[in-house]
């Protein structure tokens, strides 16, 4: 199974990025661009920092490029909502498989590997309304029949498949502060209509999990031994280090990080979630073990 981190430690330019070039040999920790009037230090980092195998590449998500919420047949998903426009489901979207069937031939002819992601955020707002969406158990049934239809229809070419983008995102700012969509939260932490901050962020995050599992489950048992494919997720953390070296603060650094990438990472590899953020959960003002943080059945 593939996993794709994203890991956020550096930022530069975007301008200097677009332009920027390596050495000739591929290990020049200085990077410059074309006109030659911008170079920045990379700290040694390369083309060589790398291994041969390690892929580069770039990536759009549905709605920031299929176009209106109201055009050939799509349906508003939860985002279209957040951002202002008040359901359709059930039936496939012929044009919909139509314009990814040309993306896909297009990337393809052009030398482009397609790496398809399956959810970036936006749930269909009619499984909202029907079953409070990533907070029913319902969705992960849903989603794998879902990921089912695009492994069949796409397999053929697709051979790179994510189930979700960014999975703590979507628990945490979504259902934690409200910041994202289905905009969810606790009163004093946000300015959020309906949700709870305490319990809401684990349910949306096990049923994200189980959902991952439920449709790499259906890849595996129908589709990769004759599409000879690979299937993952993609996550993103932030990586803390301990302000000094005391015990507590190495204790705090790495309560941070299984909060963070172990959320979801941990449970894919392991079973389970941290034993660390088990414990916190469970305790936490009095709840007792196993109320807010489901286990895994294996």
């Amino acid at each position: 199974m593939i996993i794709i981190v994203a890991l956020f430690l550096i930022i530069v330019s975007d301008a200097a990025l677009i332009n920027a070039r390596a050495s000739t040999a591929g290990d020049d920790p200085m990077w410059a661009s074309k006109s030659g009037n911008v170079r920045f230090d990379t700290g040694g980092l390369s083309r060589g920092s790398f291994p041969k195998e390690f892929v580069f590449g770039t990536a759009t998500s549905a709605y920031q490029v299929e176009g209106m919420a109201d055009k050939d047949g799509r349906g508003p998903s939860i985002w279209d909502v957040f951002v202002k426009t008040p359901d359709g489901t059930g039936k496939v979207n012929w044009k919909g498989v139509a314009y990814y069937n040309k993306l896909i031939d297009y990337m393809i002819k052009t030398g482009i590997t397609p790496y398809a992601n399956l959810y970036h955020y936006d749930l269909p707002e009619a499984l909202e309304k029907r079953y409070n969406g990533l907070l029913s158990h319902q969705v992960v049934k849903d989603f794998a029949d879902y990921a089912d239809f695009c492994f069949k229809t796409f397999g053929d070419r697709v051979k790179n498949w994510m189930t979700f983008n960014e999975p703590r995102v979507v628990a945490d700012l979504g259902y934690s502060n409200g910041f994202f969509a289905p905009a969810r939260c606790s009163k004093p932490v946000g300015n959020c209509t309906a949700g709870n901050s305490a319990t809401e962020p684990y349910i949306v995050a096990h049923n994200l999990i189980l959902s991952h599992a439920a449709a790499v489950q259906r890849y595996r048992e129908k589709y990769q031994a004759k599409q000879k494919g690979r299937i993952g997720i993609l996550l993103d953390f932030v990586w803390f280090e301990p302000l000094t070296e005391s015990v507590k603060d190495h204790a705090a650094a790495q309560r941070a990080r299984e909060f963070n990438i172990g959320w979801f990472l941990h449970p894919i590899v392991y079973g389970e979630y941290p034993s660390t953020m088990q414990q916190i959960v469970d305790e936490r003002n009095g709840v007792p073990i196993g109320q807010r943080l489901a286990r895994f059945r294996i």
